[in-house]
C-alpha cells in the first residue's frame, strides 16, 4: 500500500494514474500489434501459397 503522500507525490489525481495505466497498455497494445503485422508481412510468401493451394482445391471439387 502507498501512502497519500506519496500517492500525490506522483500522480494529480487519481484519473491521472489511470491515464497513465491506459497510455502504458495502449503502447505495449500497439507494440504487440505492430509485431503481428510485421510476422504476418514476414509469412506472405506462405500465406499466398496456402490461398492458392485452397484455391486450387475449391476449383478442383
Amino acid at each position: 500500500m502507498v501512502s497519500r503522500s506519496t500517492f500525490y507525490h506522483h500522480y494529480e489525481d487519481k484519473y491521472a494514474l489511470l491515464d497513465e495505466m491506459v497510455t502504458q497498455h495502449a503502447t505495449t497494445f500497439n507494440q504487440l500489434l505492430d509485431q503481428r503485422v510485421t510476422d504476418i508481412t514476414r509469412d506472405a510468401p506462405l500465406l499466398t501459397l496456402y490461398q492458392q493451394l485452397v484455391s486450387s482445391r475449391l476449383r478442383g471439387r
